[in-house]
């Protein structure tokens, strides 16, 4: 939106959007009439609108929608012509940030832009603005699909199977130290004392000689 902005009607505009807390048909009707009234300062309504659906909290993105489905609808002129390479990026960024019931009204009023609403011919937005929004939105339910099927804690997981297996290796490296140091015996005994102990006196083992 390259014309200058009307900053006292942008403050005055976004503090009427702020009263706007849920989806109240007058209040909706006043600030669309409001826009009517100052559509030759459309860029800065626009800018208004745009600037509160994109800061305001969750709970209040979908009555800011339905305001802009209104002037979009009910005064149309200029209005339509800025939202028509605004409106895709617009929609997609407030549909993100929503939860799904939010999401699938929005969808709702995106039907009624594709196929007609009351008193129209035919789209309210240029078709390529339309389907540019349709397949976003299909990347996006795709991108979460693929999310929710990742088990969660994997990471975690593997973190503590790695610790373990570590540990292990440790231990063993500890038990080598002590073997060597005692000569290398089993039971920590060097190996000429097991000899000893097998012999039972400690003298050399006489040879047998084979049984014929």
């Amino acid at each position: 939106m390259a014309a200058e902005i009307n900053r006292d009607l942008y403050r005055k505009y976004r503090g009427h959007l702020n009263t706007l807390t849920f989806a109240a048909k007058p209040a909706i009707t006043d600030l669309t009439k409001m826009a009517d009234r100052y559509k030759n300062d459309s860029v800065t309504i626009l800018k208004a609108l745009e600037d509160h659906l994109r800061m305001a909290s969750p709970h209040m993105k979908l009555p800011a929608f339905y305001l802009l489905d209104s002037i979009a609808k009910m005064v149309g002129g200029n209005y339509l012509y800025l939202l028509n390479s605004r409106v895709q990026k617009l929609f997609l960024e407030t549909w993100q940030l929503v939860d799904d019931k939010v999401r699938a009204e929005m969808e709702r009023v995106l039907g009624t832009w594709r196929f007609g609403y009351e008193g129209s011919k035919g789209n309210l937005f240029q078709p390529f603005v339309l389907r540019g929004i349709d397949e976003q939105l299909a990347r996006l339910k795709a991108k979460g699909r693929r999310e929710a099927a990742i088990p969660i804690n994997r990471g975690g997981d593997l973190l503590d199977s790695l610790e373990s297996t570590a540990a292990m290796g440790m231990k063993r490296k500890a038990d080598n130290k002590t073997m060597a140091a005692n000569g290398g015996g089993a039971n920590g005994q060097p190996a000429a004392k097991r000899v000893r102990q097998l012999n039972g006196s400690g003298r050399p083992m006489a040879a047998h000689a084979p049984v014929m």
